[in-house]
């Protein structure tokens, strides 16, 4: 194709646009009246410029705004087409107009495409409008927009097709303040996601040919919808595309070549027949400005776009630094030039995507170090002599040459061996000081101590009792000079941060409200720390928390939790994910500013990370079977994470010194037991509290059914589930896969039972007898919430489960029928840990994760919306009373009282009030209504100091 004939199209378009929609035809008639292949190209594109072109709108903000308002049609908003109400216009395309409708039969939000009158009559418009409603009917995925019918109505053609709530990734690309691409993770998150849908089409022998970031919807959930498959075509048998009214052939033959500039494949920019590797190019060039923020092919024309598309290469250089191997080489295949060489199944592009996203497997060591059976808190102590001895064993986390240990030949020196529980070691700077908090004294305080004294200072004696140590967020930590300790007030963990001299002394204000996990720089003249909220937005500061610029704000629902400076102080650490309890990874961003750089990708509970230099940052994250946390090592320059396996011994804490010569690690043996407060008009105290007698030595999340009470416990490794009644305890069920996190569901009849287990790496439910015979996986849906509480639970006739989950088309809140049959869809959106009222008549659900609480929110069995008080509480932390007119519940982690709401007049009061004598995760209400049976973990952790070599 001569690039004479393409400025000539690019001219004829540019005018034909700046004219009312009803002129371009005539307009296109007159102006090359003998070129009827130069016009039919020039309707093409301007057919092709559908809702939210980027091409199109380029060329339409050169105009003047006289003729921009000119391309609006007259407004249909009010009117009706049959059953369909327009309410407003969603955006005008060069031979359509899209609306926003309300589908009064059904009672839902419709967009409806319409085909202008002065288009009805052209036979071509009216195939291409019919061939998107057939090949649409022909594609039900969740990740490709659906169909509900082509229809007339006034001598007005439409389709009634899926309203797709949110952004196309050509408005995410381009939205205000960013330079590049998204995030790895992301990019290659919503690339599998297309590669899925095109995977559908192809299957069903249909190619897109359209394929662009402007016809890619992405949903506030982060769900893919494929958009417009006005172009697409179907296969004949010869692997061809072809026309479902016509056949595509050579421009000079009188042909027309379609698709957007940027994205069209060589082949399909020379007017040459196309199949389903035109398709795999634009998935090339999409995923390809996805990672990078730039257009693999883009020009400042339509004739220089077709130009470096037949001639030039993507610049690979622009690719993240983190950009799997995986990815890079399929990308590679995907834009070679010739269809001959290229990709020729999207589903190997998938395959490529789920390679680069595999999990560390759970452990590579062929002969582990088991620690003697030693029935105290000694235990872990056997496997650090081990350790001292030269033991140490190392599990890689994704494939590649093993590296030096960063702790080989490490000395490891018991620092405290103190009844009850020391958590969240800190180690000062300088490596003189080290400051946890222990319950030594009966409820939490802050100590500290100077290494090689032996002594131990109590800071916090004269204050209220702190909050016990949680395993998300840091509660305390020292200056960048050493001569101060901040740490959170008694309360929620929003509370403000106070300084108190490392010596002892009167607190002082530090930082504010929601302010988290703040720390110094190397120099000591910067600070960096989180908000707790929407985004977790992390900022850097001065010294004292002044002047303080934000460095990063997340989407909603995005952990950035526990930031730290990089020895050099050059990067910032942060801990980043979906779920802090099971779905994060290190990542990191420039102290200057920059996009965040994936570092690790396990997608576990990683935390508490502590760099030693500026290539290494050790760690703490539970394995692929959610064992640990253990010790791990991650390589930044190679790309690679290790785990130093030390034994048996779990880790709760890890702190290093500014030199990387000195570490504190809290290394744990945990118990846990069940307990019992009353329920009954006054408030209890922690006096009314008494252990609830059981045989096992460990019960965790209880869950009344009739006359017995179901915990989990275990005899060897890997909690299973036990039942007790009659005085007698027995083992139920034990998944020979792994262990139990979550509590149970029983049925209210007795006859099933409901557990979270894990596959391949996914939470799903099985449901079982209630003996724990008969297992089966429940299809569809992949469980989340909070881990350790409630996933599922019953409704009353004992006929359907509730849960709260994600299946293809993304998050929300699904009912499974026992019997059998798929999961229906009750909510879309984060909606976790439900929990279905005795009466019947409501479910309510958790949202998103915030500040150690979630908001609650309820629905009826059906899905429609109910009113409910607005109330926050604890993940998972909340349980109807018998007769359901009342909800228990615990305000925030780490909370150890219990509240009351009356549903009927919404009246709060608290009713228990606990000492934190230990952690309190679960609980329940006894059938009668009389008693809270709750667990209580302890992790009776010391202190250890190791020195590396």
């Amino acid at each position: 194709m001569l690039p004479e004939h393409w400025r000539r199209v690019e001219e004829l378009f540019h005018e034909a646009w700046a004219l009312p929609v009803s002129a371009r035809a005539a307009f296109l008639a007159s102006a090359s009246p003998d070129d009827e292949v130069l016009r039919e190209e020039v309707e093409s594109l301007l057919a092709d410029s559908d809702v939210d072109d980027e091409f199109l709108d380029g060329a339409a903000g050169q105009l003047s705004g006289a003729i921009t308002e000119a391309l609006v049609p007259p407004s249909l908003t009010g009117r009706s087409l049959g059953p369909y109400r327009i309410q407003d216009l969603l955006g005008v395309g060069g031979m359509s107009e899209v609306y926003r409708a309300r589908d009064t039969r059904l009672d839902r939000d419709v967009a409806i495409k319409i085909l202008p009158p002065e288009f009805t009559a052209n036979i071509d418009r009216r195939a291409r409008f019919e061939r998107e409603a057939r090949v649409l009917a022909a594609l039900n995925h969740p990740n490709i927009c659906g169909i509900y019918g082509l229809e007339e109505e006034e001598d007005v053609r439409f389709l009634v097709l899926e309203l797709v709530e949110g952004r196309t990734l050509a408005e995410l690309l381009s939205e205000d303040g960013r330079t590049n691409g998204l995030s790895t993770d992301e990019a290659l998150r919503l690339a599998r996601q297309i590669a899925v849908a095109l995977e559908i089409a192809h299957e069903r022998g249909i190619v897109h040919r359209d394929l662009k970031p402007a016809n890619i919807g992405v949903t506030p959930e982060g769900v893919v919808k494929v958009l417009d498959f006005g172009l697409a075509k179907a296969f004949v048998g010869d692997g061809t595309a072809k026309d479902l009214t016509l056949v595509p052939v050579d421009p000079a033959a009188g042909g027309a070549v379609m698709g957007t500039a940027a994205y069209m494949s060589p082949e399909q920019a020379r007017g040459l027949p196309v199949d389903k590797r035109t398709d795999i190019w634009a998935f090339g060039c999409v995923v390809f400005e996805v990672l990078t923020g730039v257009v693999a092919f883009g020009g400042e024309t339509f004739s220089d776009s077709v130009a470096r598309i037949l001639e030039r290469e993507p610049d690979w250089s622009l690719l993240p630094v983190g950009t799997p191997a995986s990815v890079r080489r399929m990308l590679q295949r995907c834009l070679i030039k010739d269809p001959r060489q290229r990709m020729r199944d999207i589903g190997d592009a998938r395959l490529d995507l789920d390679a680069s996203e595999e999990r560390a497997p759970a452990s590579l060591a062929t002969s582990p170090a088991v620690a003697p059976s030693v029935d105290s808190k000694w235990g872990p102590w056997v496997a650090l002599a081990a350790l001292a001895a030269g033991v140490l064993l190392w599990e890689s986390a994704r494939p590649s040459a093993p590296t030096a240990t960063p702790l080989a030949d490490a000395r490891f020196t018991r620092l405290t061996d103190w009844s009850g529980n020391e958590s969240g070691a800190e180690i000062s700077p300088d490596g003189r000081l080290v400051a946890f908090e222990s319950d030594r004294a009966g409820q939490y305080d802050l100590w500290v101590t100077e290494l090689g004294t032996g002594k131990f200072v109590n800071l916090t004696q004269d204050l209220p009792p702190l909050a016990a140590p949680g395993s998300i967020l840091r509660s305390f930590g020292f200056s960048g000079d050493n001569k101060e300790i901040w740490f959170s007030g008694p309360g929620d963990p929003s509370s403000p941060k106070l300084l108190i001299p490392v010596g002892g002394g009167k607190p002082r204000p530090f930082l504010g409200q929601n302010v988290a996990s703040p720390t110094w720089s190397p120099a000591g003249d910067r600070l960096v720390y989180f908000v707790n909220g929407d985004g977790d937005p992390v900022y850097v500061a001065g010294p004292d928390g002044s002047n303080p610029q934000r460095l990063f704000v997340d989407q909603d629902g995005t952990h950035n939790h526990n930031p730290v400076w990089s020895s050099d102080g050059e990067w910032i650490y942060f801990a980043r994910g979906l779920d802090p309890t099971e779905q994060m990874d290190i990542w990191r961003l420039l102290a200057s500013g920059s996009a965040p750089e994936r570092v690790t990708t396990q997608s576990a509970a990683v935390n508490f990370l502590a760099p030693l230099d500026p290539r290494t940052v050790l760690y703490l994250a539970r394995s692929a079977d959610r064992s640990g946390p253990w010790l791990w090592a991650a390589d930044v320059e190679r790309g690679t994470s290790t785990r130093v396996a030390v034994g048996l011994d779990a880790f709760t804490s890890l702190s290093a010194s500014r030199d990387g010569r000195k570490v504190v690690a809290t290394v744990t043996n945990p118990s846990a037991s069940l307990w019992s407060v009353p329920l009954n008009e006054g408030r209890t105290e922690e006096s009314d509290a008494r252990p609830f007698a059981l045989p096992t030595a460990r019960a965790l999340a209880p869950r009344y059914v009739g006359d017995s009470l179901l915990y989990l416990s275990t005899s060897q490794s890997g909690d299973g589930l036990w039942r007790f009644r009659n005085q007698e305890a027995s083992l139920v069920f034990k998944d020979d896969e792994g262990g139990l996190f979550e509590p149970p569901a029983a049925s209210p009849d007795g006859r099933h039972i409901a557990v979270v287990v894990r596959r391949q790496g996914v939470r799903r439910l099985m449901l079982m007898d209630a003996d724990g015979k008969n297992g089966r996986i429940l299809p569809d849906v992949e469980v989340q919430g909070s881990i350790g509480q409630s996933a599922a639970d019953w409704s009353p006739d004992s006929l359907t489960l509730v849960v709260g989950g994600a299946d293809q088309r993304g998050p929300g809140l699904f009912s499974i029928p026992v019997a059998g049959g798929p999961a229906l869809r009750l909510f879309t959106g984060v909606a976790v840990n439900p929990l279905w009222s005795p009466k019947g008549d409501q479910i309510i659900y958790a949202g998103p994760f915030s500040v150690g609480q979630v908001t609650l929110s309820a629905l009826k069995p059906d899905g429609g919306q109910l009113d409910f008080p607005p109330l926050k509480v604890r993940p998972g932390g909340y349980r109807f009373t018998p007769d359901g007119a009342s909800l228990i519940y615990q305000p925030f982690i780490p909370s150890m009282d219990f509240w009351r709401l009356d549903l009927a007049t919404q009246v709060r009061r608290q009713v228990a009030q606990l000492d934190n004598r230990g952690t309190l995760k679960t609980f329940d209400i006894a059938p009668d209504g009389s008693q809270i049976v709750f667990d209580r973990s302890r992790e009776n952790a010391d202190v250890v100091v190791i020195q590396p070599k």
